[in-house]
């Protein structure tokens, strides 16, 4: 299984953790998956799609080299409170990752990423009414 596959995998397992008790606000209710999903499939609310994203490498001496993954979060929320949910989710989401900054991923101490970073934020509202 390929290290994009392991950390999305890794990544879903921690956002599971999410369950509305303290340090969490929201529950997410194991609403989480590394597969993209669209409106129309969901039931459940909130709900969190983990998805690999584009990944660049830096080739080093000694045949050392970076690679930069970059993931999306699909965070579908309804509620009677448009702007609080998702605000309350996002938090609990970066509280997940400040804490997991280093990830295991495999079975491994070599597979760990180096750096978790959160590096843009962007909501959408809509009115499904």
């Amino acid at each position: 299984m390929s290290a994009r596959t392991l950390i999305t995998r890794a990544l879903v397992s921690k956002f599971k953790a999410i369950n509305g008790l303290p340090p969490y606000t929201t529950n997410v209710s194991l609403n989480v998956t590394d597969n993209l999903k669209y409106w129309d499939e969901l039931n459940d609310f909130p709900y969190i799609c983990v998805i690999a994203g584009n990944e660049e490498r830096d080739y080093l001496p000694s045949k050392f080299k970076w690679g930069y993954l970059g993931i999306s979060l699909k965070v579908y929320v309804r509620d009677e409170e448009p702007n609080l949910v998702p605000e309350n989710l996002l938090e609990d989401i970066e509280k997940v990752v400040d804490a997991n900054r280093q990830l295991q991923y495999g079975t491994t101490p070599s597979e760990t990423t180096a750096e978790i970073l959160i590096t843009s934020i962007a909501t959408s509202y809509r009115d499904w009414e």
